[in-house]
């Protein structure tokens, strides 16, 4: 039994599939964007600066929803992921690094992490659920004391793109449920 595609996936074919119904000559025009904006280094930057993985994911999404993120375009994006395998990244720019990678080995069939350490893969997942609070939630980095609904959101995302899953859910509903407001 096949399991339901995880919600940044449901995200990314509902945008595909709207944007699908433009015109060619409109849906040219946003390709040419995102390949013009794509530095030789195969990352994405924002307004200024050198590319990081949080433009980086957006810059694949796009070229992913258009339908482009293939050929050269995905192979040099994968070269820049591999760079940033071995830095420590904040959970967001983690999020896109993983999120970045599993785009590429669905639309390109490239594999960023393949021929690294086998455990990786329960490393990174260790890495999450060591930023679990006593609140049920998950802190914004290890020095943090405090759950984030922001960072929570986050590393349940990461831990579905890894296939993995959030121990004790019921926590999670319970830390929510907290940090609502009574408006």
């Amino acid at each position: 039994m096949q399991s339901e595609p995880g919600y940044l996936a449901q995200l990314t074919m509902r945008m595909a599939a709207g944007v699908s119904l433009l015109p060619d000559p409109q849906r040219e025009i946003h390709t040419k964007f995102f390949l013009e904006r794509q530095r030789p280094d195969g990352g994405f930057a924002g307004r200024e600066g050198e590319s990081d993985l949080y433009y980086t994911g957006f810059g694949l999404r796009g070229l992913a929803i258009l339908g482009e993120l293939k050929d050269q375009p995905a192979e040099n994006a994968a070269g820049f992921l591999k760079g940033k395998l071995t830095g420590k990244e904040s959970i967001v720019d983690f999020l896109s690094l993983i999120y970045s990678a599993e785009l590429l080995r669905v639309l390109a069939d490239i594999d960023i992490f393949e021929g690294i350490e086998s455990d990786w893969r329960s490393a990174v997942i260790d890495s999450f659920l060591s930023l679990r609070r006593d609140d049920g939630g998950f802190a914004k980095g290890a020095e943090g004391h405090a759950s984030s609904t922001y960072h929570t959101f986050l590393v349940m995302i990461c831990l579905e793109l890894l296939g993995s899953t959030v121990p004790d859910p019921e926590k999670i509903v319970s830390f929510l449920k907290a940090q609502q407001a009574e408006d």
